[in-house]
């Protein structure tokens, strides 16, 4: 089994809650204007990884083909994917306790 990727979760929630406006849990990418996009937190991972390429990939092709490596470069397991993914809210207190509670990593 992977390990999770402690520190880029720690990264991606800091990112998140450094720039909110860029954060977005109920879309994986989801572009705002022509200078803004959002991203849920698995779609922050990426672009904090990948950098601008993921942005404009992202846009052009649909979610599904990104969940996979969203749960690569963060290490997580089905399970932990599907929490995180799928917790829906605008609260990033929740979505970090839901973190917390299936990987253990603590903010």
């Amino acid at each position: 089994t992977m390990a999770v990727n402690e520190k880029l979760i720690r990264e991606t929630i800091a990112h998140i809650e450094a720039h909110p406006e860029t954060w977005n849990q109920f879309s994986f990418v989801e572009p705002v204007s022509v200078y803004e996009t959002t991203f849920c937190f698995a779609g922050t991972a990426l672009w904090l990884t990948i950098g601008d390429s993921f942005k404009q990939a992202a846009l052009n092709k649909s979610p599904e083909g990104f969940e996979d490596e969203g749960v690569k470069v963060l290490g997580l397991n089905e399970k932990q994917m599907r929490a995180i993914f799928y917790c829906i809210t605008d609260d990033i207190e929740e979505l970090k306790a839901e973190i917390t509670r299936v990987t253990g990593v603590t903010f």
